[in-house]
């Protein structure tokens, strides 16, 4: 339906807004301004005529309130600029570099009673940034997963089970934003992005087999397995995992077919599913014995293994199922 439609478009606009402010936000040192801009059309809103060309620094609070889109079909975009290139066109004149009065308006929401100020030329419920709103979730999830750390591995499991369907949505996006960042970005490749957590379920396998138990439950990656050596010695034999599967690893970390204990190297592996006969398997690396901010339970390595070659490594004793099934040889 034409309503539909017209939110599915809304919310692919919003989406992008939000994915440019944390871009803006990310190289405001060497573009430390932002300039409003509309389509300059007969279709433009009278009330936002007045903001195109209107330059203000990142930080400046009209962007908390009127960053596009600022309404149902708004068009209006925004982008960065550098501070020569805002001294050359103030000397010019063709920009706005003073921030208007924000005048408000009341507007009483129907379906709850309560009255609102809303800026004037902006539709009730876009009077905000929708960029700093979702980095300011994405970081609260950031801090809550970090904690995992600290917390007994038990309690903090238990606590992922709860947390997960409000948390995994906020802590994918940051981590498939550090994915894009690795290329371009050398500090993004010394951080490590919690995912996720170790299943309660998984927690007592480990204790039913008597294993060694983590200390805690957090799921981190690093960019080693998929930038680094390892990765480019699966990538030379064939079996690396393909760009779409880093890029749904939280998702697939919450339903693995298999979680299995490798009694070699003290690790876990994690077979995930695969539309192929073969399987990506994602070892994650339990480190019991130094416990520090640089180093967490972390995937180490990721690939696509045959399950024959993963059956016979259980036959050999090499891996104890821990919970979940490995299925037959394919």
């Amino acid at each position: 339906s034409a309503r539909l439609k017209l939110i599915f478009d809304m919310n692919t606009r919003m989406a992008y807004s939000a994915g440019l402010w944390e871009r803006i936000e990310r190289n405001k040192a060497s573009h430390p301004y932002v300039r409003y801009i509309t389509r300059g059309d007969e279709r433009v809103r009278a009330s936002h005529r007045p903001w195109h060309n209107l330059v203000l620094p990142v930080d400046d609070p009209f962007w908390r309130s009127h960053w596009p889109p600022n309404g149902w079909r708004c068009r209006c975009s925004a982008m960065s600029m550098t501070a020569r290139e805002y001294q050359r066109r103030k000397a010019a004149g063709t920009i706005t570099t003073e921030a208007p009065p924000v005048k408000t308006r009341e507007w009483l929401n129907k379906r709850t009673g309560e009255v609102m100020e809303v800026p004037v030329g902006i539709d009730p419920g876009f009077d905000y940034n929708v960029g700093v709103a979702r980095s300011r979730a994405v970081e609260m999830a950031r801090t809550a997963a970090g904690k995992l750390a600290s917390t007994d591995a038990t309690l903090g499991a238990a606590a992922w089970v709860e947390a997960r369907a409000a948390w995994l949505p906020l802590l994918a996006e940051d981590y498939r934003a550090w994915l894009a960042r690795l290329d371009s970005d050398p500090q993004a490749k010394s951080q490590a992005p919690i995912i996720g957590a170790i299943d309660p379920e998984v927690l007592a396998g480990l204790a039913a087999e008597q294993r060694r138990m983590p200390a805690s439950a957090e799921i981190a990656v690093t960019s080693s397995p998929i930038v680094g050596p390892k990765a480019r010695r699966h990538e030379a034999k064939g079996d690396a995992l393909p760009a779409q599967a880093w890029e749904q690893l939280p998702e697939l970390l919450t339903e693995p077919l298999a979680v299995l204990y490798d009694t070699v190297h003290g690790t876990l592996l994690y077979v995930l599913p695969e539309a192929s006969a073969r399987r990506g398997q994602i070892a994650v690396e339990l480190d019991f014995e130094r416990r520090d901010e640089a180093r967490r339970n972390t995937i180490v390595s990721a690939y696509r293994p045959l399950l024959k070659d993963l059956n016979d490594r259980v036959r050999r004793g090499d891996l104890r199922l821990v919970s979940g099934a490995l299925g037959g040889e394919e």
